[in-house]
């Protein structure tokens, strides 16, 4: 009986004296992926993969340096309204260009790939 409690007693100093991890990622590390970038938002009708063009459906783009980044909405902060009122006007943004799925981010669930941008807010010009 005597090495059972002290066998529970060393599980029960062991389990509660554990610190729980904490976050290493403080808010200057998640800034730096932030950038301003300078460009145009532009309005692209959607294409389906026979090549038909779907009426009234269509994607916004952020035109940077003559390459035009597909904007997924769905990631940043800022609506779709909020995009159209800036429609192709040269804008000041604050956020992040990465690669991978548009549409979707199930791998399961098929989606256009590729280099798109994330906007976190629009900054005065």
């Amino acid at each position: 009986m005597k090495p059972f409690v002290v066998i529970l007693g060393i599980f029960i100093l062991s389990s509660t004296s554990c610190k729980p991890k904490q976050n290493t990622t403080n808010e200057h590390q998640v800034n730096q992926r932030f950038k301003t970038m300078k460009g145009k938002i532009v309005k692209v009708d959607f294409v389906n993969k026979g090549g038909r063009k779907i009426p009234d459906v269509f994607d916004y783009f952020f035109e940077i340096n003559g390459e035009k980044l597909f904007i997924k909405i769905t990631e940043g902060k800022v609506s779709r309204d909020e995009i159209a009122n800036y429609l192709n006007k040269e804008v000041k943004i604050k956020g992040f260009k990465s690669n991978g799925l548009w549409d979707t981010d199930d791998p399961n669930v098929q989606s256009r790939i590729g280099d798109y941008v994330v906007i976190m807010e629009f900054l005065d010009p």
